[in-house]
């Protein structure tokens, strides 16, 4: 009885998991959870943006792709803009994108202040982009 009843109770506990309950699709696609993190906004001028289109367009995208043209989409997602960086007087203010790349907009010498600083908004990956286009043609 102990033995029938430990099987009942396991089906049931492992039904909502065959049946699309629970895992990492549950809230909106398989890479939601992916899409979120990336989504966030950056401490800077972005981190008072509502991050809700950028998930949701990132989610949208991914939905249905392999897991690696996924992963390539959605690490080249997220929040473009322009910073002072710690380092201002060496090179200010200077632009961020999704993947961490910058680029110094001013000389060396310069000034830079909370004023020199916007959020342009967020990016989202493309599958078509190197190095996307590979991850994204295999199967």
């Amino acid at each position: 009885m102990v033995l029938r009843s430990l099987v009942v109770f396991t089906v049931f506990a492992l039904l909502p998991l065959a049946c699309g309950g629970g895992g990492s699709g549950s809230s909106g696609g398989t890479y939601a959870a992916k899409c979120a993190i990336a989504c966030t906004p950056p401490a800077g001028p972005c981190q008072t943006q509502d991050p809700a289109m950028c998930e949701t367009q990132c989610t949208t995208l991914t939905e249905g792709l392999s897991a690696a043209c996924a992963q390539c989409i959605v690490e080249r997602s997220g929040w473009r803009g322009v910073a002072c960086p710690a380092s201002c007087a060496d090179c200010c203010p200077c632009d961020f994108n999704p993947g961490g790349a910058s680029s110094c907009q001013g000389g060396t010498g310069c000034s830079c202040s909370k004023t020199d600083e916007k959020c342009t908004g967020f990016e989202i990956g493309k599958a078509s982009d190197s190095p996307c286009a590979v991850a994204c043609a295999m199967k």
